[in-house]
């Protein structure tokens, strides 16, 4: 028997391999990890996937460290989420280790809350409870997502109530801030078919509907937290007709969720989240907002350095847009900054900014170091400026 499982292990055909992975996982011998290793790593997606199964069934402590590499593809994240979740109760600490490390691959630590979601226990709610303040922003939608879950299927289960708290005035917070920036750097709104396609007022525009896609993303976090608080008041139902825009009452029913909303919540809450909500101009909601928060400057020019180390790679890539049609000497060393930023489309947008804002000889020095850039879109407009710097050289 060993030898035919040998056999089917090395076969040239993708689905005796996969057999071969469903054979490892029905046996459940936890010191056959070794080719279940192997098959994680074959060359076939069918067969690594099958093979990441068998893992959760083996539930070896060999396997738990390449499992949790592979949520970062989104090919194997969901098998591998089902594998982890299948260690049940003590992985935790393990999955705890990975949100700790601000370093590792984002799309590790996005996945991860899912995994601790799915085992509901005490320690999972407590470590996803420790990191609702992450910076990466789909890893906080994701945590806030896992805790839910884990609340309503494990009744049993007890939250910090405070610590959610500081979550959504966090998330208000970043709201907040988001309108004060729009407001302060006087966008009018996202593109139209009027909106130019390039220059100033399209950067602008662009900027403007990436800041709108930035608040409604923090409503939408948000509400999960108040479901949290408040799991018997259907603010999925509420928040459905919060945002029910393309319906032709869609003002009366914006009116009535927010009534609702008003019912559910205490006083204090209601006053810092309800301005939010309502459909009035930012300049009302913001001076409802500093009542309760404290709101950034209002100099255009420190709103746009803020925003060019936001949290939100798309409004990053957005603010580099505008800053290069700005140009301002003031600008340059928050723009630089964002040459190493995970993102290929903020480096991209990098790039184009310094092209406008730069000389040549200082947009080469400036960009040089990513020659060797993973994105070939960058690395392609970086070898363009770098071949115009030599061909200014040789004509001089």
């Amino acid at each position: 028997a060993a030898e035919a499982l040998k056999a089917l292990i090395g076969h040239p055909d993708a689905p005796m391999r996969c057999q071969a992975a469903r054979v490892l996982g029905e046996i459940g011998v936890k010191n056959f990890y070794h080719p279940v290793l192997e098959l994680m790593a074959d060359r076939d997606p069918a067969v690594r996937r099958e093979a990441i199964q068998a893992a959760g069934q083996l539930r070896a402590p060999e396997l738990a460290t390449a499992l949790v590499y592979r949520l970062a593809r989104e090919e194997t994240s969901t098998d591998a989420v089902e594998a982890l979740a299948a260690y049940g109760p003590g992985i935790e600490a393990t999955l705890e280790r990975v949100l700790d490390n601000r370093l590792e691959d984002p799309g590790i630590r996005r996945n991860v809350p899912r995994v601790l979601g799915r085992l509901g226990s005490p320690q999972a709610i407590e470590t996803l409870t420790a990191h609702l303040d992450d910076p990466d922003e789909l890893v906080r939608r994701n945590l806030y997502q896992a805790l839910r879950r884990s609340l309503r299927t494990c009744r049993g289960l007890v939250v910090d109530r405070k610590a959610v708290g500081r979550a959504i005035d966090r998330e208000l917070q970043r709201a907040y801030h988001a309108i004060a920036s729009a407001e302060a750097l006087g966008l009018q709104g996202p593109p139209d078919r009027l909106t130019p396609r390039t220059g100033k007022a399209a950067a602008e525009a662009l900027l403007s509907s990436a800041l709108t896609e930035k608040v409604e993303q923090c409503e939408a976090r948000l509400f999960v937290l108040l479901s949290i608080l408040h799991p018997e008041a259907d603010l999925e139902l509420i928040y459905a007709g919060f945002k029910d825009a393309s319906a032709q009452d869609a003002p009366r029913r914006r009116a009535n969720a927010i009534e609702l909303l008003d019912n559910v919540l205490d006083r204090p809450l209601r006053r810092r989240i309800v301005p939010l909500l309502e459909d009035r101009d930012r300049a009302g909601r913001l001076r409802t907002a500093s009542e309760h928060f404290a709101l950034p400057s209002p100099e255009p020019r420190e709103r746009l350095r803020s925003l060019l180390a936001d949290e939100s790679a798309w409004v990053r890539t957005c603010a580099l847009f505008l800053a290069g049609e700005q140009r301002g000497e003031e600008l340059q060393g928050p723009v630089i900054e964002n040459l190493d930023h995970a993102s290929p489309l903020v480096r991209e947008a990098c790039v184009a900014a310094l092209e406008k804002m730069l000389p040549l000889p200082a947009l080469t020095r400036a960009v040089e170091s990513r020659v060797a850039d993973d994105s070939p879109v960058v690395r392609e407009r970086v070898r363009c400026i770098l071949t115009a710097f030599d061909a200014a050289l040789q004509a001089s």
